[in-house]
């Protein structure tokens, strides 16, 4: 028996000092990760012009967006890097044009044209 415990003693020793380094790396990669998700998170409070964001670039001026004769807006919003602009047409039917926010270019539309409202 004696001569078994002496044969693990220095396993013992090296499978403690692996199991040492690897938690120690562990840390450190710990560290590193929460370093870098501090980093981008810096990034985006200060408005750093690197990361990108919805917004243009730049401005593309004045765009004219045919609407039908006695429609109206009734909403406006943003979807990424486009805009859509909600009209309501005469007949009550609805029409949504798709505008690119970089450039001020009608992407296209979309006609929802009133119904019986079906329900799956």
């Amino acid at each position: 028996m004696a001569g078994m415990t002496e044969e693990q003693g220095p396993n013992i020793r090296v499978l403690k000092r692996v199991v040492i380094a690897l938690g120690v790396l562990i840390v450190i990669s710990l560290a590193v990760v929460v370093w870098g998700v501090a980093r981008n998170a810096s990034k985006l409070v200060a408005g750093d012009p690197a990361v990108p964001t919805a917004e243009p670039r730049g401005g593309f001026g004045d765009v004219t967006v045919d609407a039908p004769s006695g429609s109206r807006l009734v909403g406006v919003s943003a979807a990424g890097e486009r805009g859509l602009l909600r009209l309501r047409l005469r007949d009550g039917s609805e029409k949504v044009v798709i505008v690119d926010l970089g450039t001020g270019k009608v992407l296209g539309t979309l006609v929802v044209a009133p119904g019986p409202l079906v329900q799956e």
